[in-house]
């Protein structure tokens, strides 16, 4: 991890708005959440977009806008998982869950490098009938901001 007080203040601030824009922009990312859940979502996203730009100072300056727009990408699809598995908790069809709970894995996957371990997939779907969607929103975040360590 990169020491963000370290960096040019002048273009971490013009490569962050440029990465972070493609979040602020896409309401799709949190429109079945409560304005509260939306904006925990949304300061999550861009904590990792932060963290992704200042990782990314150091790349050689012609692959630094492939490299954040795969980054925010990756960030775009957890946030979308997050958004859909909620929304979808009453609304989704049984078999319409699983995968659900695979598109946030694969997200994360690209994101981080692992995705959801196949117990914690298994318990999640089993889980189902019993959740909340607050209940579900907050182990969500758990889960996105968790190691793989952690997760089992």
């Amino acid at each position: 991890m990169v020491d963000l007080m370290s960096l040019d203040p002048r273009l971490f601030r013009r490569r962050y708005r440029k990465a972070a824009e493609p979040l602020l922009e896409n309401s799709t990312l949190r429109d079945a959440l409560t304005d509260e859940q939306g904006q925990q979502l949304l300061d999550w996203g861009l904590g990792q977009v932060k963290q992704a730009v200042a990782d990314t100072l150091s790349v050689d300056a012609g692959e630094i806008e492939a490299v954040l727009e795969e980054r925010t990408a990756a960030i775009g699809r957890v946030m979308r998982a997050v958004n859909r598995l909620v929304g979808g908790l009453d609304a989704a069809a049984d078999e319409e869950w699983p995968p659900l709970w695979q598109q946030l894995s694969d997200g994360l996957q690209q994101w981080r490098g692992h995705g959801l371990a196949p117990a914690v997939l298994e318990a999640m779907t089993a889980s189902r009938p019993n959740l909340a969607q607050a209940s579900l929103f907050a182990h969500l975040i758990a889960l996105i901001q968790s190691s793989p360590d952690e997760e089992e």
